[in-house]
């Protein structure tokens, strides 16, 4: 297993946020999740990878409280989440895969009810509103029906619900889901920027999400935590494919890319600058992109070989 990773500022010394330890799920029987371990503090943002199917939405569930594990435990700044749901639950976020919205509400109206389910007090409540609303890019929308909203917006809601009442941990499963690039781009400052003073995990399909954002990586095999490793790990550039043909010069003019080497139909970009920010330059070019990926860099290479079982170096923990 890769260097253990300890979280900036001051976590170390006020202790992890979210503990879990041998947690186990089971299904008719047959196990989901096995042995599953997690140590989280303030200041870090941990991946949760594996392929469809490997655990991470029923990991996220127990973690929320959604499921009860057949065994295991989970701490919430010290709260036992069996012994003392109500304390651990109130110091959580979760946005599961698909949002819990109730259509005929309006934005303001979900997120007054979400606050108030929370127990924000009533005297913050709108102010708690207002500030998630305006995080999260809302403001657009606050009047409209939940049940009305675009794939985007309904993401967006569903993350603004998660952190309404500030919570000191925050759980996302699969956060950028039916987001385009541009949406992608502000949810993934957002989750930066709570990074910073909470605890965040996150599932991800996508390995230039979990590069650019997190710290930590976790990497679920068919319900067994088989891997645990420190980010960045060594990586190659970045491969972009456009919809249509473009000059190779005009993508070098993008701000953050340092150099452009011609791969068949795609391109190899190396960057200067956070991936995120370079995506969104490009698109603000008006380069038609397609796709815009890890070219095979040590992450890709850890997942293959973890997630999917492949021959290389063992990093089971």
């Amino acid at each position: 297993m890769g260097t253990r990773h300890r979280p900036p500022g001051n976590a170390a010394s006020d202790g992890p946020l979210l503990e879990a330890d041998g947690l186990e799920y089971r299904q008719a029987g047959q196990p989901l999740v096995q042995g599953y371990r997690l140590r989280l503090g303030r200041g870090e943002i941990v991946g949760l990878l594996g392929t469809n199917g490997a655990g991470k939405t029923t990991t996220l569930r127990m973690l929320a409280g959604v499921l009860p594990p057949a065994r295991g435990r989970v701490r919430v700044l010290g709260h036992d989440l069996r012994e003392a749901p109500r304390a651990a639950r109130q110091a959580l976020g979760f946005l599961p895969d698909r949002p819990p919205l109730y259509d005929e509400l309006t934005v303001t109206e979900y997120l007054e009810l979400a606050a108030a389910l929370r127990r924000v007090p009533r005297a913050r409540r709108r102010a708690a509103v207002a500030g998630t609303i305006e995080r999260c890019g809302l403001g657009e929308v606050r009047r409209r029906l939940a049940g009305q909203l675009s794939l985007g917006y309904r993401q967006r809601l569903g993350l603004a619900q998660a952190i309404v009442h500030q919570p000191r941990v925050i759980l996302l499963d699969e956060p950028t889901s039916a987001l385009d690039p541009a949406q992608t781009h502000a949810v993934r400052e957002l989750i930066r920027e709570l990074g910073r003073e909470h605890a965040v995990l996150l599932s991800s399909h996508l390995l230039g999400e979990i590069e650019a954002l997190c710290q930590r990586v976790q990497i679920l095999r068919q319900g067994r935590l088989v891997a645990e490793h420190d980010l960045p790990l060594a990586s190659g550039g970045w491969l972009l494919e456009t919809a249509a043909p473009v000059e190779v010069a005009r993508i070098g003019a993008v701000t953050g890319v340092a150099a452009v080497e011609a791969d068949g139909a795609r391109l190899c970009l190396r960057l200067e600058a956070e991936p995120e920010r370079v995506l969104a330059d490009l698109v603000a070019a008006g380069i038609p992109v397609r796709s815009f990926a890890p070219q095979g860099g040590g992450l890709e290479r850890l997942f293959l070989r973890q997630a999917l079982g492949e021959p290389g170096e063992a990093g089971a923990p």
